[in-house]
């Protein structure tokens, strides 16, 4: 089952308000994005964040752009540049 993003930001958020565990934020955040999906997960990792609502915003605008663009994975050969550059 896929968790969205918004879904997931409410369900940490409240476990933080819950446990009342004061911890440093870079851990927190490391946490959030230990937990997301997969496909999130790696966009969210390369932004670099300094809170943990960044985090939090940063997960929601990658789910809305995957949603926008779906990744699709060609089965197509590739040709290099030089391939390119001698049927030219």
């Amino acid at each position: 089952m896929c968790v969205s993003a918004s879904n997931y930001v409410n369900a940490f958020e409240e476990s933080i308000q819950r446990c009342e565990l004061v911890v440093d934020q870079f851990f927190t955040i490391a946490r959030f994005i230990r937990g997301l999906r997969s496909d999130l997960k790696r966009d969210v990792t390369l932004s670099s964040l300094c809170t943990l609502d960044e985090a939090y915003h940063n997960a929601l605008e990658v789910e809305k752009l995957h949603k926008l663009v779906p990744v699709k994975h060609s089965t197509l050969p590739t040709m290099s540049p030089t391939q390119v550059a001698s049927k030219a």
